[in-house]
């Protein structure tokens, strides 16, 4: 509407953010300024640019807005025909949903008053004539962490906010002001909660991927990655064993994404250490959602279906029903390229199966367990040792390696079955996790076998973190459901590798392997010990 505004813009570095989540929602956000901020002020609240007359919304770090002037009609162009001018003109009459959203909530209302604006923005991209479906995802994403900050940072105002009955009394003039083809994958709504903005993020992400090109290797595998983490974060809240579903499915594609990259001879550097890194985690976060669903397993399927915005119950803790959620418009989404099939029960437990299979036969490729999740054998001897190896010759620096192996746990699969006893396994493997420290790594090599690298250690040393394993894991005892309950014993190989030799690389690592594998042969052989190599 040519109505000049001024807006503040966040400096460069002017602010860090600290312990994000999986999904990029930062946890703390920490100012580089010496004044006293309130705890609800983030950087989202310097997300918007608004226009005081005609409520276009547009992103304050978008340069291509922001200069909007010296390139007008190209500006001007990415908006369907007379958008722009029949904003201006409602806003002139005091109609329409954006001078709604924009003017309808107090401004002391500081939760309603950041949703509306992002709404504004969302709004604004559905006036263009092809939406950036990257735009609308990150928009919902951050609608998401807003709703999920909720209690954390915005208690002091949700209570009281307007927002929410805004929305109920809109949606309908909001349905009919979103223009709507055949490029969008879902009309954009007013989520009301957490679970429902991170459904609308989930679609545009999809569709952005599906617009991605091939050869943008690090972007796709970015991308991918936070799909799934989407996903896992909805089955999180949820319980649905759809979600559950689709969240396999995601991270069993971020799994296969890697492994193509890793495998292709035509890709070196940079991208490939970084496929390396996703597929480690990847697998990581595959065994934990499967952990999650044996948590949610537990709850009854009436109470977790809706579940609005809780995480994942703890089995010990009952929960109370949960209300329905509220109603948000959401149309049915186009089929995904990460979909799985919907119909009757025999078909999704098939292809629950189906996927169970997919990913433990993925896991093993990629050098992964599929009881505990955990790297496996290959992965130590051809990323983790090596990449240690390198580090401790770099700095001049000793490098262990501890093999252990739980005593006994034969006898549990021959009394409970196989599947009580990679129950066990699995909470065995879960303790030595806890006792991990800061540069340590743990892998499960096959069967009851473990190994973990240790840097930074002398021999002495390193017998000395071993003994310290060995009484920490001996004094526990691991349930293993029904009741049952047994303390276990403890085999243990420690080996070193000097900070000085002249062998190669490769033979340095054989040999570390070699003598550590000798060295917990023989601690079997004596039973419950620690065995040194010399």
């Amino acid at each position: 509407c040519d109505t000049d505004n001024v807006f503040p813009r966040l400096k460069r570095d002017i602010y860090s953010t600290r312990n994000t989540e999986p999904d990029g929602h930062p946890l703390e956000v920490k100012w580089r300024a010496d004044l006293e901020f309130p705890q609800w002020l983030t950087p989202l609240n310097y997300f918007w640019a608004i226009c005081t007359n005609c409520y276009y919304t547009g992103q304050i770090d978008d340069a291509e807005f922001r200069t909007w002037k010296k390139t007008e009609r190209k500006f001007r162009s990415q908006f369907r025909d007379g958008a722009l001018e029949a904003l201006s003109d409602l806003a002139t009459q005091q109609r329409g949903v954006a001078r709604i959203l924009c003017t309808s909530i107090p401004t002391d209302d500081i939760f309603g008053t950041l949703l509306a604006h992002f709404y504004l923005g969302v709004f604004s991209e559905c006036l263009k004539e092809r939406p950036m479906p990257g735009n609308l995802a990150r928009f919902y994403l951050r609608i998401a962490w807003i709703y999920r900050d909720e209690e954390k940072l915005y208690a002091e105002f949700s209570e009281k906010s307007v927002f929410r009955d805004l929305v109920e009394e809109t949606k309908t003039d909001w349905s009919k002001s979103i223009p709507m083809d055949d490029s969008i994958p879902l009309r954009p709504g007013l989520a009301t909660d957490e679970i429902s903005a991170l459904r609308f993020a989930l679609a545009y992400f999809e569709w952005n991927y599906s617009q991605l090109q091939s050869n943008a290797l690090e972007d796709t595998l970015r991308l991918t990655t936070l799909i799934a983490e989407i996903g896992y974060r909805i089955y999180e809240l949820t319980g649905s064993d759809d979600d559950f579903t689709k969240g396999q499915s995601y991270f069993s594609g971020v799994m296969q994404k890697s492994m193509g990259i890793i495998n292709d001879k035509t890709i070196v550097g940079g991208a490939v250490n970084r496929a390396k890194e996703v597929l480690e985690k990847a697998g990581e976060r595959g065994r934990e959602l499967r952990v999650l669903q044996k948590k949610w397993a537990k709850v009854p399927v009436e109470e977790r279906t809706n579940a609005p915005t809780k995480p994942a119950p703890k089995p010990e803790e009952p929960q109370a029903k949960a209300p329905p959620p509220p109603t948000t418009e959401t149309p049915a989404a186009k089929p995904s390229v990460f979909d799985v099939p919907q119909g009757n029960t025999k078909e999704l437990e098939d292809r629950i199966a189906q996927l169970d299979a997919d990913n433990k036969r993925w896991m093993k490729l990629a050098g992964f367990s599929d009881v505990t999740g955990l790297p496996n054998r290959v992965m130590l001897s051809r990323v983790f040792l090596p990449g240690a190896l390198k580090q401790a010759t770099q700095k001049n620096e000793p490098l262990g390696c501890i093999f252990l192996a739980p005593q006994g746990l034969d006898g549990i699969n021959g009394k409970y079955g196989r599947t009580r006893g990679n129950e066990v396994l699995c909470r065995v493997s879960e303790s030595i996790k806890e006792l991990l420290r800061k540069g340590e790594r743990l892998v499960h090599l096959d069967s009851v076998n473990f190994a973990l690298i240790v840097p930074r250690m002398t021999t002495h040393q390193i017998g000395k973190r071993a003994e310290l394993i060995h009484k920490d894991l001996t004094s526990r005892r691991f349930d293993f459901g029904d009741g049952g309950a047994l303390s276990i014993q403890i085999n243990m190989g420690v080996a070193t590798l000097p900070n000085s030799s002249g062998q190669s690389p490769k033979a340095l690592v054989s040999d570390l392997y070699q003598r550590a594998e000798k060295a917990l042969d023989e601690a079997k052989v004596q039973g419950n010990h620690i065995q040194i190599s010399d």
